[in-house]
């Protein structure tokens, strides 16, 4: 069961013996990102708000009221997910979304992974934000060590490390753009 996302609202599914259109009726919306907990919980996040859940059926729209894109969504179970876009984090508990308080100023979210007892937050400048699952409390991970980069991805695997990808992709003009792979080891 594999998701594909993109530009126009497009949507695509492999159920494992072929890729059929499954697109949700956002015409003209692009999508950036999908995860999904399971088949009956898959989300979508675009532009302008754009959340889409997958509940097994048919598609629910869960877009919020904000002028920033969602450009990523992961989840650690189908009642606990995140999405980020511009400088906020939404929280989805099963029930309702919610932006997350007590974040530390910082610039443009464009990547999160749940995993384990964090939640990791990455984006541009270098971004790193980690959200302690039981407590809620947020450690801004950017200086230490600074990182003059951009990161758009995310991955905390269950060996307690904690990943961030990128590179100088928000800059334009670049002939050649340099990627990047940090990893902050477990403690």
């Amino acid at each position: 069961d594999v998701w594909i996302v993109g530009a126009a609202g497009t949507v695509l599914r492999w159920d494992g013996a072929r890729l059929r259109d499954a697109s949700p009726p956002v015409p003209g919306v692009t999508l950036f990102k999908v995860w999904g907990a399971s088949r009956d919980a898959v989300w979508l996040a675009g532009e302008a708000g754009a959340l889409w859940r997958w509940d097994g059926a048919r598609f629910v729209d869960h877009s919020l009221a904000t002028g920033a894109n969602l450009l990523t969504v992961h989840g650690c179970d189908a009642d606990d997910v995140y999405a980020v876009g511009g400088s906020r984090v939404w929280h989805w508990d099963g029930r309702a979304w919610r932006e997350e308080p007590g974040l530390p100023g910082f610039a443009l979210a464009t990547g999160v992974a749940c995993g384990g007892d964090e939640v990791l937050v990455v984006g541009a400048q270098g971004l790193r934000l980690r959200r302690d699952r039981a407590t809620g409390v947020w450690r801004d991970d950017q200086l230490a060590p600074l990182m003059a980069t951009d990161f758009h991805g995310a991955w905390l695997p269950a060996d307690g490390d904690a990943w961030a990808l990128g590179g100088d992709y928000l800059l334009p003009g670049l002939a050649q753009r340099r990627g990047v792979a940090a990893r902050r080891g477990c403690l």
